[in-house]
């Protein structure tokens, strides 16, 4: 599943482990991707995927290039993002709320209404069919609901014809909605980022 939205503290940052990932065509141009997991009621970092300035991929590639948490890279042969950390199993002491997506809906696939909803909402759990809110503590999960059907019923209504799509009357109904359907405020994409995962 992609990480649609987070708000909290504690997600992994590079650049706070003295990597410098350049801007690359990540959907939020960030450089990296992290893949987390959720084992045993705790949330790890699996795998990170940068990219890496040339010179610097050469020295990964020579064996010389940055440690992380004990941890070599490798080059990948294709890809922006080819510098690779994996097997990583690195807790991650995140506090707050994720959703997590699943079934990515394509602007190609939506018409009419549907299609104006997607250009005005700015809440990206209802571009995925599949959404689920994960709530930890300190990196511990301590609570997990299936909003699928919440984000599906809020779709439906913010798509009929009791409101224009941007109006005042359809913006305060997408806020009452989302804050009905969500234990965490996600606010405005604060994490928003599809360029990582989480199992």
């Amino acid at each position: 599943m992609s990480l649609a939205i987070a708000q909290g503290t504690g997600l992994f940052v590079p650049q706070k482990h003295g990597l410098k990932p350049r801007s690359a065509a990540t959907p939020d141009r960030r450089g990296f991707a992290c893949f987390y997991r959720v084992s045993e009621d705790a949330l790890f970092l699996e795998r990170l995927q940068l990219a890496l300035p040339y010179k610097e991929q050469l020295l990964v590639q020579a064996g010389r290039g940055p440690l992380l948490l004990g941890l070599s890279a490798r080059v990948e042969p294709e890809g922006r993002l080819r510098v690779l950390y994996s097997d990583m199993h690195a807790p991650v002491q995140f506090s707050g709320g994720m959703l997590l997506g699943d079934g990515y809906i394509h602007a190609l696939a939506l018409h009419g209404r549907e299609l104006q909803l997607r250009r005005t909402t700015i809440h990206p759990a209802f571009e995925w069919r599949e959404v689920h809110e994960l709530i930890f503590e300190m990196g511990r999960l301590v609570e997990a609901q299936d909003c699928s059907e919440a984000v599906v019923r809020i779709r439906e209504h913010l798509a009929s014809e009791q409101f224009e799509p941007g109006s005042p009357e359809w913006q305060a109904a997408h806020a009452t909605l989302v804050a009905q359907a969500f234990r965490v405020d996600y606010g405005l994409p604060a994490l928003s980022s599809p360029s990582s995962w989480i199992r």
